[in-house]
C-alpha cells in the first residue's frame, strides 16, 4: 500500500507537497494507493484540483483507492461528492451544491463547460457581465492551451470563491508536457525552463507551429494587469508569480518538477479587465 499525505492547507504557498504526490503516483504501479486527509483543514480551488487529479491518475494505474476523509464535517462532504464524481466518471457533469465553486473535468475544447460553470457561479456570487466576460475569455484561453497543446486528454478546472479572500480563485491543472518543455523542444536555444517562461511572457514565444504566438497568455496578463489579479503558474522545473496588484514578478526555479501544468489565477470580481483592455488596444491585436 502507498499512503500519500495531503498538507494541512494545500494551498499555493506550499504547492511543493502536492506536486510531489503527483510524482509519487507516477511512480507507483499495481498498489492500492490511500490518500489520507486527515490533517488537511481547508480545501479550495489548487487543493480541489489536485485531489480530483491525483485520484483520477491512481485509477489509471492501480487496481483500488482509499481515502480517509478529512476530520471538519464541511470539508469531508465534499471530498465525499468529489470521490463519488470520480470513481463514477462523472466529474464533468458535477454540480457543487452550494455553487460557491463549480470544478469540471474538461476532455475537449467546448465552451460549454465554461458557461455552465460560470452560470451557476454567477447566481451564487452574483458578479456583473463584465467579470463573466473576463472570466470568459482567460478560461477559454486556459482550456485552448491545455487540451490543444499539452498532449493529455483533460484537464481540470475549478473556480468559486473562499472564505478569507478577497479574490475569485480559478485554476487549470493538466499533467501533459508542460508549457517549457512544449517551447524548449521549439526553440532548443532556451537552455532551461526559467528561461522558457521568461521568454514567453516577455516576448510572446508560442507552442503553436507556424503561427505568431503568445497571444492566449498575453491575453490573460492585460485582462489581469487591469484587474489588479494575480497570475501564477508551477509547469515542469519554473514557477511564474505575476502579482498585478503590488507590480511584483518573478519567475524562479520550482524545488519540486512535474510533468504538467497548474494555472492559478486570482481575479478581482468587483473589477472587470477585458473591456478596459479593448479601450487600449485594438481588438484584431487579439484574435
Amino acid at each position: 500500500m502507498k499512503i500519500i499525505k495531503f498538507p494541512k492547507s494545500p494551498k499555493l504557498k506550499y504547492a511543493n507537497s502536492l506536486i510531489r504526490s503527483v510524482n509519487e503516483v507516477l511512480s507507483t504501479k499495481d498498489r492500492q494507493v490511500f490518500f489520507d486527509l486527515t490533517a488537511t483543514e481547508e480545501l479550495d480551488a489548487l487543493a480541489i484540483s489536485f485531489l480530483c487529479g491525483l485520484i483520477n491518475m491512481t485509477l489509471e494505474n492501480n487496481p483500488k483507492v482509499s481515502i480517509k476523509y478529512p476530520l471538519n464535517k464541511k470539508i469531508k462532504s465534499v471530498v465525499k461528492l468529489l470521490e463519488k464524481s470520480i470513481t463514477s466518471d462523472k466529474l464533468h457533469e458535477t454540480k457543487i451544491q452550494s455553487n460557491s465553486f463549480q470544478l469540471r473535468k474538461v476532455t475537449s475544447n467546448n465552451n460549454l463547460y465554461i458557461e455552465q460553470m460560470l452560470t451557476l457561479l454567477q447566481i451564487e456570487l452574483k458578479f456583473g457581465e463584465s467579470t463573466r466576460g473576463s472570466l470568459r475569455i482567460v478560461l477559454t484561453e486556459l482550456l485552448t492551451n491545455s487540451i490543444d497543446h499539452s498532449g493529455e486528454k483533460a484537464c481540470y478546472i475549478c473556480l468559486g470563491r473562499w472564505p478569507n479572500s478577497p479574490y475569485l480563485h480559478l485554476v487549470c491543472l493538466d499533467f501533459g508536457v508542460g508549457i517549457p518543455a512544449k517551447l524548449r523542444t521549439r526553440f532548443p536555444e532556451l537552455d532551461n525552463d526559467v528561461t522558457a517562461f521568461k521568454n514567453q511572457h516577455e516576448q510572446g514565444l508560442t507552442t503553436r507551429r507556424a503561427r505568431d504566438g503568445g497571444r492566449g497568455y498575453r491575453l490573460i496578463q492585460d485582462i489581469l494587469m487591469a484587474n489588479k489579479g494575480r497570475l501564477n503558474i508551477i509547469s515542469n522545473s519554473a514557477k511564474v508569480s505575476y502579482k498585478y496588484d503590488k507590480g511584483d514578478y518573478k519567475v524562479i526555479a520550482s524545488k519540486e518538477g512535474f510533468t504538467g501544468t497548474c494555472v492559478d489565477i486570482q481575479f478581482n470580481p468587483s473589477r472587470g479587465g477585458f473591456e478596459e483592455t479593448l479601450v487600449k488596444q485594438h481588438i484584431e491585436d487579439f484574435f
